[in-house]
């Protein structure tokens, strides 16, 4: 793991604040002595986070086992048991959630037809359709990230999960999960986000916890015309001379959405 090796300098100074030791010089002593006591709490704090990131990692598999079961209900492969329903806090607007979610309208694409009374009044299928579009869509700064092209992919997003590794280098692995779809191949896209457990050396003070140093994503296999993350526009250009508008090219442009979030590198 990381450790962390810095030099304390007990003449160090903030230049820009009056100190207690320059208001009163016989308070000196007392304040390297707090520094130093500073110092050492930084270290076993930085300790304290590398033993709660190796927890978090003993605990994962009991987590999955909840977090697979909530998958296959979401997926309709199976159907929740009477027992796993039995909540007995559940509140008004709780069950007026669940009874929403029997309903499961039918996300209806721009141009789609509008379903007869009839195909209205048939059971919803099994699972729960858009799960974790609806589910990214309510996290506020996720939400933000997420374009018009992103939402019809992200329709087949079928789980997400969150791999945690230690070792020379810490970190956690987020892996999106796909249904077969028509625009890329993958059935999984994947984000690797590596952290320093440890203050920064040059800036040991400024120290709360983990921090993410650098990130990297993956390559995104896309269909021939469905890359959501580039929009391709056509260009005019007049004729030297004639003044006529001959001349056209293609141009690509990247677009800024949560797709595009996963593949960048840093």
């Amino acid at each position: 793991g990381e450790e962390f090796e810095t030099t304390w300098n007990p003449e160090e100074k903030f230049s820009n604040r009056v100190t207690a030791e320059q208001s009163h010089p016989c308070l000196a002593g007392v304040s390297d002595v707090c520094r130093r006591r500073e110092f050492r709490s930084l270290e076993i704090e930085s300790e304290f986070y590398r033993e709660l990131h190796d927890l978090e990692m003993r605990y994962a598999d009991r987590f999955a086992e909840q977090l697979n079961r909530r998958q296959q209900i979401v997926l309709g492969s199976v159907e929740p048991t009477d027992e796993e329903a039995d909540w007995p806090e559940t509140t008004e607007s709780e069950v007026e959630l669940a009874n929403l979610l029997r309903e499961k309208p039918e996300v209806r694409q721009a141009g789609d037809a509008p379903q007869s009374e009839q195909q209205l009044q048939q059971p919803a299928g099994p699972g729960v359709p858009g799960f974790w579009l609806t589910a990214l869509k309510n996290v506020d700064l996720l939400s933000q990230m997420i374009r018009d092209q992103d939402e019809p992919i992200l329709r087949h997003l079928t789980d997400i999960k969150v791999i945690t590794f230690s070792g020379e280098q810490s970190g956690f692995v987020l892996e999106f999960h796909f249904s077969p779809n028509e625009y890329f191949s993958n059935s999984m896209l994947t984000k690797h986000y590596y952290l320093r457990m440890v203050p920064d050396p040059e800036h040991p003070w400024d120290y709360e916890g983990p921090e993410i140093v650098r990130c990297s994503g993956c390559e995104i296999l896309w269909k021939a015309g469905k890359n959501a993350t580039v929009k391709v526009v056509r260009k005019v250009q007049k004729h030297r001379g004639s003044g006529r508008s001959e001349l056209s090219r293609r141009l690509s442009r990247r677009i800024r959405s949560l797709t595009s979030s996963i593949r960048q590198r840093r």
